[in-house]
């Protein structure tokens, strides 16, 4: 005699993952291994019911940026951070910001170099019938302090200071 059975199938199951992470962190997958690269990963497991379960994870893994950058300022001068901070004093500097696009972090090294400002003092002498030209090129006659500020070859300030003294003729009268 021949029997008839039913046979009962259990649930396929089937569901899929997209995760975002970060350069240099892991996610953990369904099978408890680990990743740590873009990619799509697939795991069987088998579930309550004694089925298999296939789930798919498709895993992005998003950079971290690492910038340098050089920026040169003057003596006196304040240099903005990315991070938002000050700086006036030659020097690195790290900052690490949330990329808003990515929401992983960008580090920011900044080698900031700080030229000085050159300040000079110069005394000059002249005869009253003569003329003295000052660094910034005007040419003068009269005693006094002058100011002149030019541009080094770095491109910072350079204030030079002359102090003009012109010498006046001694008129002297003889008797006879």
């Amino acid at each position: 005699v021949y029997k008839r059975q039913n046979l009962s199938l259990g649930t396929w199951i089937t569901t899929s993952q997209n995760p975002i992470i970060c350069q240099g962190v892991s996610f953990t997958l369904p099978d408890n291994s680990v990743a740590t690269s873009t990619g799509v990963y697939l795991d069987t497991l088998i579930t309550s019911g004694g089925c298999d379960s296939v789930i798919t994870t498709t895993l992005t893994v998003n950079p971290v940026y690492s910038i340098s950058q050089n920026p040169v300022i003057c003596s006196g001068a304040v240099y903005t951070l990315p991070g938002g901070g000050s700086a006036t004093i030659a020097g690195l500097y790290v900052d690490t910001i949330a990329s808003v696009i990515t929401g992983c972090d960008s580090i920011i090294t900044t080698s900031l170099t700080v030229n000085p400002v050159y300040l000079y003092s110069n005394a000059v002498s002249i005869c009253y019938d003569t003329t003295y030209t000052l660094p910034g090129g005007t040419t003068v006659n009269t005693s006094g302090n002058y100011i002149d500020t030019l541009q080094t070859n770095r491109g910072c300030d350079s204030v030079i200071t002359t102090i003009l003294n012109v010498i006046q003729p001694i008129i002297t009268t003889q008797s006879y």
